[in-house]
């Protein structure tokens, strides 16, 4: 009986559901984390593509097919991957993804200028363990990104 008691308080004060989403939000956070490209991360030190697609969604942003829109990406210190972008078909402007850290800075590397339906790949060296940016130079605000270079993978 106690037991109702404690549970009927908690509700009564919404700590209970608070408690609740918050473990929710933990849990999903978790397992959300382990999943770096829709692989798992022994997989990902073998794959060192990372391709991005430029998509017009009411505004332009980079889309992952295993990730997403503007994926945060999870990618090892001190290993190189080769970044492999593209424009769709008939697509009416340019687009050119940069790299630099995320305060701001130097690039750190860039791409060639893309528009309707060509590509540019780009070898990139993560370095050390940081937190960089990636965005497009023509549409910053909505074509950008999170690089987390980990040596944890």
């Amino acid at each position: 009986m106690r037991y109702y008691a404690l549970v009927f308080k908690l509700l009564k004060h919404n700590t209970f559901i608070l408690f609740v989403i918050c473990y929710l939000m933990v849990t999903f956070n978790f397992h959300f984390n382990k999943v770096i490209f829709g692989q798992t991360q022994e997989t990902l030190n073998q794959n060192s593509l990372v391709e991005l697609t430029a998509k017009k969604v009411g505004k332009y942003i980079w889309k992952s097919n295993e990730l997403g829109f503007n994926p945060l990406l999870n990618l090892k210190s001190n290993e190189n991957y080769t970044f492999l972008i593209s424009s769709f078909q008939n697509d009416t402007v340019k687009h050119q993804l940069k790299i630099e850290p995320r305060e701001g800075g130097e690039h750190l590397a860039e791409s060639e200028e893309i528009e309707s339906g060509s590509s540019s790949q780009f070898t990139f060296n993560t370095g050390i363990p940081q937190i960089l940016k990636y965005y497009c130079e023509y549409h910053p605000r909505s074509m950008t990104g999170i690089i987390n270079v980990t040596s944890a993978i």
